[in-house]
């Protein structure tokens, strides 16, 4: 064996830092996009629920 010859697989592999921070990536993607889909929905509630009070406000005046 010389020694110009490689001995590793270090070069063909994926470094463990890149791994980590795509899965990191892919994580702080799905935590942005439930944080969105719980405002849109408590923002949606909030809005038919004051549809709905000024609606019983207006029946009642």
């Amino acid at each position: 064996m010389s020694t110009s010859e490689p001995t590793s697989t270090h070069g063909l592999q994926k470094p463990r830092a890149a791994v980590v921070s795509t899965r990191r990536k892919a994580l702080l993607r799905l935590s942005r996009e439930a944080t969105a889909g719980l405002v849109r929905g408590a923002s949606t509630a909030l809005g038919t629920a004051m549809v709905g009070w000024l609606a019983l406000w207006f029946q009642q005046h």
